[in-house]
């Protein structure tokens, strides 16, 4: 079994407490108060508030039930009447029963009930960042303005494991009342928490088998563009089981050395792995031509984590064995993304390389935290490789991903690696760089004489954009896949343009993704008997990064990145170029932006470069990052202006 410290299994607890059963009825009584109320002074302009919410988590039945209750302030608030119950059917290696006991009801102004009597449905939700959520969805019924909702389910989770709750203390909207319990199996010996709360105010360990958290009037949480997890920042209790008890540095790195145990008994040098480098490569090959091929080959098999998921039966009937080695994945040519890594590894030992292991944190939704104590938060394996021009981290269970490359989720994080002999150290993932993200943007483009640009642009997405867009399309068909390139680049134009993708990109690769589009474009508009032509169409016009004068959180990108530009845009008869802006250039040590020009009367050469150079800003950064976006927005919004017939060229 890998390490986990999130669940544990019942042989390893050493103290039951009797449970004490939290009763009340199905529903807390409504007040005068709750039905008076038509607005919120703490958030001005709120279109709902939460009036109550609690979440009971109960290790000794193996359950969790949530209540929420929210009042309706307008007609926006009536979205709080669709509610999406986020669940996953397996987490952390525990295996979750469907949401249950799901009740809902409407309290009317008046006092009048109306009550959900239907029956929640499965939904599959895509996510921004192309994960999908599973949810159980339902309406709670006759919501109006002035009315109270609420609704409650609970959900169970496998016998043999316990979870440790998460509680989450704020989100959007203002909660008046909460409460939170859990009732852990190893009260004493065995359970800890971190917290970030209100005053910080702590849960309270009421030593009668269970431990509360009751908070009043707790703020909205506000949500900046460009910020990290929110995770990071919202009022949270994480607990955790740890029998140890031990302080952060030895936790880590008893839980590091446990983990590279275990890693090495799964890659356990056999002979096999040295008989399948023979077929590979050869040893007098340079290091990195060897690392190279053994990294194409490894990525050659199938990968589970990108593979439609088969039931026990469908295995059993497939005849698929479990993997329990590197020799297994070898033999079997496939494994998920873990078993991948670490083949990886074996084979590159092999091959007479220096190769090592690295445990860590997934980015985009939690980032690590080394004084919380869950071995789990370290939750994806990438490889070290040390080679005559320096140390490489590699991606090779990520499907897609280069030699060379770190998907920006694994970038820029701390870990556990392995050290020397059988010990670990916990480091940080250094991260990719500009040249590592780049979109390159070209097009030729006639103006035509009713104003519209017409022509070809196409796309190369380099690095981490190409890996993105395929990871999120890996499970779509190939139609699917070019919509959604179509998609995006629309985004970019005005909403009526069109744009049709022109060629076939190769999704199935790991180098540049190309698309060449057929575009027509709204551009050029009249000014008396001038016109005005916009020097970038793909960003004239656009949103600001950063609209807001002050900052609350710090400012995170996904990675450093770069953006080129280069446009040609023909004249028609008629029309000649009176005046062209200046370039527009704006630098900082971490960031630069250029736009400049070359034109002939009848014609406009358009270049365009941004670089970004680093992804993680503190706050204090914040005015001089949005002073420099808000320069790039003046220079992309830059004009030429055209002389002629205009009322011809329009008509």
């Amino acid at each position: 079994m890998r390490p986990s410290s999130r669940c544990l299994l019942l042989g390893f607890l050493v103290l039951i407490f009797p449970l004490r059963m939290l009763a009340y009825s199905d529903w807390l009584p409504v007040t005068s108060e709750e039905l008076k109320m038509t607005s919120v002074p703490q958030q001005p302009g709120a279109s709902a508030v939460m009036l109550y919410h609690e979440e009971i988590t109960d290790d000794f039945k193996h359950s969790q039930s949530n209540y929420t209750r929210i009042k309706i302030l307008t007609e926006a608030g009536k979205k709080y009447a669709d509610v999406e119950i986020p669940y996953e059917r397996e987490s952390h290696n525990v295996r979750f029963s469907d949401i249950a006991s799901i009740k809902g009801r409407t309290i009317h102004p008046d006092g009048t009930i109306s009550t959900f009597q239907g029956k929640p449905f499965d939904r599959i939700l895509e996510k921004d960042n192309g994960k999908t959520l599973k949810v159980k969805s339902f309406a709670i019924p006759n919501v109006e303005v002035g009315s109270i909702i609420e609704y409650r389910f609970s959900r169970d989770y496998d016998s043999h494991w316990f979870l440790p709750p998460y509680w989450v203390l704020q989100d959007e909207l203002f909660r008046v009342k909460q409460y939170f319990c859990f009732l852990p199996i190893a009260m004493r010996r065995g359970v800890a928490w971190s917290f970030v709360t209100p005053n910080n105010v702590a849960p309270v360990d009421n030593l009668q088998g269970k431990i509360e958290l009751t908070l009043n009037n707790t703020p909205a949480f506000l949500d900046e563009p460009y910020m990290p997890p929110q995770n990071l920042f919202r009022y949270n209790v994480r607990f955790y089981y740890d029998l140890r008890r031990g302080n952060s540095d030895s936790f880590w790195r008893e839980n590091g050395n446990e983990w590279n145990l275990a890693a090495e008994k799964f890659m356990a040098n056999h002979g096999k792995f040295s008989e399948a480098v023979k077929s590979i490569t050869s040893l007098s090959e340079p290091p990195e031509q060897r690392a190279r091929k053994i990294y194409d080959f490894v990525q050659g098999f199938q990968n589970l984590d990108y593979s439609p998921h088969l039931s026990d039966d469908e295995k059993k009937a497939l005849k698929l064995k479990e993997i329990h080695t590197a020799e297994d994945v070898l033999r079997q040519k496939r494994g998920d993304s873990e078993d991948l890594t670490r083949l990886f590894v074996a084979l590159a030992r092999a091959a007479q390389l220096d190769p090592g292991l690295m445990r860590v944190a997934t980015r985009d939704e939690l980032m690590f935290d080394e004084h919380y104590l869950d071995f789990d938060q370290l939750n994806h394996e990438i490889a070290t490789l040390k080679l005559p021009s320096g140390e490489l981290r590699l991606d090779p269970g990520v499907r897609y991903c280069p030699f060379g490359l770190l998907y920006w989720k694994h970038a820029d994080t701390r870990g556990v690696r392995q050290g020397q002999g059988q010990g670990t150290e916990l480091v940080t993932a250094e991260g990719n760089t500009y040249a590592d993200a780049w979109m390159r943007r070209s097009a030729s483009f006639l103006l035509e004489q009713d104003g519209q640009l017409k022509g070809t642009l196409e796309v190369i997405f380099h690095g981490q954009p190409a890996l993105t867009r395929r990871i999120e399309k890996w499970d779509s068909n190939e139609a699917e896949k070019n919509k959604s390139l179509e998609d995006h680049v629309k985004e970019w134009f005005p909403s009526n343009a069109e744009i049709t993708l022109a060629n076939k990109p190769d999704w199935e690769s790991t180098g540049d993704l190309v698309a060449t589009f057929n575009v027509l474009t709204p551009a050029a508009s009249s000014a008396g008997h001038r016109l005005l032509l916009p020097l970038d169409v793909i960003q004239f016009d656009k949103q600001a990064h950063f609209s807001h004068a002050e900052r609350q959180w710090p400012i995170v990108f996904n990675h450093p990145y770069r953006v080129t530009d280069h446009f040609q845009i023909q004249l028609p008869d008629g029309l000649e170029i009176e005046s062209v802006p200046p370039p527009a250039i704006s630098k900082l040590a971490y960031a630069q932006y250029s736009m400049r020009l070359a034109n002939t009367p009848k014609s406009i050469e358009i270049m365009r470069d941004l670089m970004v150079g680093a992804s993680v800003f503190k706050k204090d950064r914040y005015p001089e990052l949005k002073s420099f976006f808000d320069q790039v927005k003046a220079g992309d919004d830059l004009e030429a202006v055209l002389k002629g017939n205009a009322h011809d060229a329009k008509n």
